[in-house]
């Protein structure tokens, strides 16, 4: 064997080993400490309106939190039962950006293990402005009867489920009826487009802090 052949056969060992170690299921405890990260160093405080930005040190204190959360997105399927188990925990974790005022308010670790399913698994929803110019949008109902139909489920089986929950779900009060119908109808074009695709959508994302 000539030198660089024994190069190139180097070369793709490495490169073996390397995405051995990205796809190898990640443990309970290493997922766990990416929980214990999404909460913050810093202690919450109050914000008083749209510009009371976020301080040099607000987003330093962010930067592990940011990691967490990328991190659980990126390992999502072996993540989410533990992420159910913690969707009740009360600490500070960020503040976001209000979509309709535009002041910050406190996330939990729990409001942060909310919002990775919701937005890992529920690829296009309902959202409206009501009839007092308010945003307000349609949720999955994620607790632990929602984990117990869809724990068995592929990644692209529970977004065809969220999409399907979001068609059934009953209109909101304060939206008009051609509001609930032509946002039911671009739904429904977009289930029939992913179904065409017939794969997941499996993106890796840092926390909603900023962005109304």
């Amino acid at each position: 064997m000539n030198r660089v052949a024994a190069i190139f056969i180097s070369f793709a060992i490495i490169a073996g080993a390397t995405a051995a170690q990205e796809t190898k299921p990640r443990s309970d405890a290493q997922i766990r400490e990416w929980i214990d990260q999404l909460a913050n160093a810093r202690a919450p405080r109050r914000y008083a309106s749209p510009s009371d930005r976020l301080s040099k040190e607000e987003r330093k204190s962010l930067e592990p939190v940011e990691e967490a959360f990328r991190q659980l997105t990126r390992n999502f399927r072996e993540s989410i039962p533990i992420l159910i188990e913690h969707l009740h925990d009360t600490r500070f974790s960020y503040p976001r950006e209000h979509p309709t005022s535009g002041v910050f308010y406190n996330q939990t670790v729990g409001d942060a293990c909310h919002a990775i399913i919701q937005e890992k698994v529920l690829l296009n929803g309902l959202s409206f402005i009501d009839s007092r110019d308010i945003g307000v949008w349609v949720e999955l109902p994620i607790d632990n009867d929602w984990y117990h139909d869809v724990s068995k489920m592929t990644l692209y089986e529970m977004q065809i489920d969220a999409i399907d929950r979001m068609l059934k779900h009953p209109k909101l009060e304060r939206v008009t009826v051609e509001q609930w119908e032509d946002g039911l109808a671009k739904l429904r074009r977009f289930r029939e487009e992913f179904v065409r695709k017939g794969e997941p959508v499996d993106r890796t994302f840092g926390p909603p802090i900023e962005g109304k």
